[in-house]
């Protein structure tokens, strides 16, 4: 991949989960979602969520392209949808609606690969989870332990717990 061609000066890369327990879910319908109108049952955004979505064999859906500022996060101390990049795992909840680490083996592997992709294409980048900056439970594990076991550099993680979902739920 080569360095940071985007015309965005992209900051960070942030972690999400989709928030269900259907991991055969399509990522298209992740998509369709956040499209279709309120009225419908959607939340009815011009734009999705997230660049990237993966699925819960691995396989892996771009539906922006890094220049593209889609609708991930609320701004939180300077990270923002517009210095951002999302990328989403399909699963996140258990059958009961409980949050839940249901990354599958392959979606950790392609979850690594993007994440490897990303720090080749933008040196500068800092990845962390959606509940580093949120009271929400996403992605539903602790995005710095994940990263430093797969082999990603410190100067990449972002270790910062701001609102203290990461202690707070045991990640």
């Amino acid at each position: 991949m080569k360095k940071q061609n985007s015309n965005r000066n992209i900051k960070y890369l942030i972690l999400h989960v989709s928030g269900n327990s259907n991991l055969n879910l399509r990522a298209q319908c992740i998509q369709d979602y956040f499209l279709r109108p309120k009225a419908q049952g959607g939340k009815g955004w011009s734009r999705g969520g997230y660049h990237k979505i993966i699925e819960g064999d691995g396989d892996i859906f771009t539906f922006y392209d890094d220049n593209d500022v889609t609708f991930g996060i609320k701004p939180f101390r300077g990270i923002s949808n517009a210095n951002s990049l999302h990328v989403c795992t399909i699963g996140g909840i258990n059958r009961s609606g409980k949050p839940v680490d249901n990354r599958t083996e392959a979606q950790r592997k392609s979850q690594a690969r993007v994440i490897q992709e990303y720090t080749e294409k933008y040196p500068n980048i800092k990845i962390l989870g959606h509940n580093q900056t949120d009271l929400k439970p996403c992605p539903c594990y602790n995005v710095p332990k994940f990263l430093q076991s797969i082999g990603i550099p410190d100067k990449f993680i972002l270790f910062d717990d701001f609102r203290g979902v990461l202690k707070a739920n045991g990640y």
